[in-house]
């Protein structure tokens, strides 16, 4: 990854331009605290336990939205790469398609597998390729775009 500048946005920048991971955050958060009440009350209905435990059903919930978050935000954070002048925009092209990327408009890249959400496709998902100055820009979550740089 040499020359290669990777730069991960600010919270506040990430929130501003792709609101709708909010909303992913609070889906996943109540899909998994539906689906950790229900292995409590299996358990509960198996005999395993006299209670709910519902300390345990809280914890998990707590747990996996911790976890959540740290992808969404850090792991996968919005971020931008700029590419030496020697990279040509066609080589960054062929490398979005040897990853599975697919074109659906002029310079906007989308994975086939959505990433934060299991219903919709977050604005912050797509990598977006534009030229600036003899350079390729890139826009796009941090560890495609990792993995975009390594490939070149």
């Amino acid at each position: 990854m040499k020359n290669f500048e990777l730069k991960k946005a600010t919270l506040r920048n990430q929130i501003f331009f792709d609101p709708l991971k909010i909303l992913a955050v609070t889906e996943r958060t109540t899909v998994v605290l539906f689906a950790t009440f229900l292995v409590f009350l299996l358990i509960k209905k198996i005999g395993l336990t006299d209670s709910l435990l519902t300390g345990g059903i809280i914890s998990g919930t707590l747990g996996s939205l911790i976890i959540t978050l740290k992808t969404m935000y850090y792991d996968e954070a919005l971020s931008e790469l700029v590419t030496p002048d020697h990279v040509t925009s066609e080589s960054v092209r062929n490398a979005l398609f040897t990853l599975g990327y697919s074109e659906t408009k002029k310079g906007i890249f989308s994975s086939p597998r959505k990433l934060f959400s299991f219903f919709y496709k977050c604005k912050s998902e797509n990598i977006t390729h534009t030229i600036i100055d003899n350079k390729s820009n890139l826009i796009g979550p941090y560890r495609k775009l990792l993995k975009l740089a390594n490939s070149l």
